[in-house]
């Protein structure tokens, strides 16, 4: 690669007597890069602005880092100058006055067309649009690997804190919780059943703790495997599943399910022991025009915040697709206004938004 098209290979770029650095080592020439999105004042980088923050921040002014394109810095650098110094301080106590949680990045997966100068489409630029806590469009990233140009790209996601994750047929990607350095882990379809990585979360306590996915594709088996792609259970059920999500107090999946014989859109609670229903659900139609069209997948992906234990979801209506934001019995809930937030293909360009993932960068 050759990303600053200087004609040097990246790697030589930054070799030793290389003429470019890279400060956070992740191989990319930093003059390649932007500066990382970010909490500004979560120094401890748990999501919350709190007192635990303080003693990172004091250490951090002594240390005086220079500027780096890393969530480390952007975490320190409180005010947004690009230094860490006295003049972060009243931005930081500020941030601690507020007192809440950092703030929700809603990353939406969507299969966007390239056109020629004739407006014919010629091929795909697979993107993630990424909506702040309202539903506003902030930026957008690139899907990684061959999902940039797959005919469908990523579908649903999931997030461990750190990484947002996606699965399309062609495996599962991941990226730092800002969408950046996105690589592929899994290789291939879901193991068994040969079926795309469609609905897709991710459960820390898999794997014996290391942390594993569970992933259904519509009418397949409900699948867990290990962050390698290695299986772990397979449960048959009768669901019909586009999004999943893990809901770390409760230990439940949410999967986002179609119901027959009308077809609306449902948060359907699954007992991961077994695999099944639980019997608890609520309809995720909330109105939105479009969304059941004779069991067309008219459905999207989930995605659950265990900052505010609540789930963010994608319906995807005609003529406009939507994100909703609930608590786990249903009710819409603030800040995304208006709840569902409809105008996600006027924001994006697309028609095809089919996956969501919440991250606290």
């Amino acid at each position: 690669f050759d990303c600053n098209a200087n004609g040097v290979p990246d790697h030589c770029d930054i070799s030793p007597g290389g003429a470019d650095s890279d400060c956070d080592g992740n191989l990319i020439p930093d003059t390649c890069q932007a500066p990382a999105r970010c909490c500004p004042g979560d120094v401890n980088g748990d999501t919350y602005l709190d007192g635990r923050d303080i003693q990172r921040f004091v250490e951090a002014l002594f240390d005086a880092s220079p500027f780096c394109f890393s969530r480390e810095f952007c975490r320190r650098d409180v005010n947004g100058d690009f230094s860490v110094d006295m003049g972060d301080v009243s931005a930081f106590v500020e941030a601690l006055l507020i007192g809440e949680p950092c703030p929700v990045l809603i990353h939406v997966s969507s299969q966007v067309n390239t056109l020629n100068s004739e407006g014919q489409v010629v091929g795909v630029a697979n993107q993630v649009f990424v909506l702040n806590e309202q539903g506003d469009l902030l930026y957008s990233y690139d899907q990684a690997s061959d999902a940039f140009t797959d005919s469908w790209g990523y579908r649903d996601g999931a997030s461990d804190g750190e990484h947002v994750y996606f699965g399309w047929f062609g495996g599962v990607a991941r990226h730092d919780a800002d969408g950046s350095n996105g690589e592929q882990i899994i290789f291939g379809p879901v193991p068994e059943t040969g079926g795309t990585w469609r609905a897709l979360a991710f459960d820390p306590t898999g794997d014996g703790g290391n942390g594993s996915f569970w992933t259904q594709s519509f009418n397949l088996d409900l699948v867990e495997t290990t962050l390698t792609g290695v299986l772990l259970n397979q449960f048959p059920n009768d669901l019909n599943l586009y999004g999943l999500a893990y809901n770390r107090d409760s230990g439940m999946l949410w999967g986002h399910h179609l119901v027959p014989p009308e077809f609306d859109p449902e948060m359907v609670e699954i007992d991961p022991a077994t695999g099944q229903p639980t019997g608890v659900s609520f309809s995720s139609h909330y109105g939105v025009l479009g969304s059941s069209v004779n069991g067309f997948a008219q459905y999207g992906g989930a995605s659950y915040d265990p900052r505010t234990q609540t789930l963010y979801g994608l319906i995807q209506g005609r003529p406009n697709d939507a994100v909703f934001h609930c608590d786990m019995a249903g009710n819409l809930l603030e800040p995304l206004q208006p709840n569902p937030r409809d105008d996600i293909i006027l924001q994006t360009g697309t028609i095809r938004n089919l996956g969501v993932v919440i991250s606290r960068p």
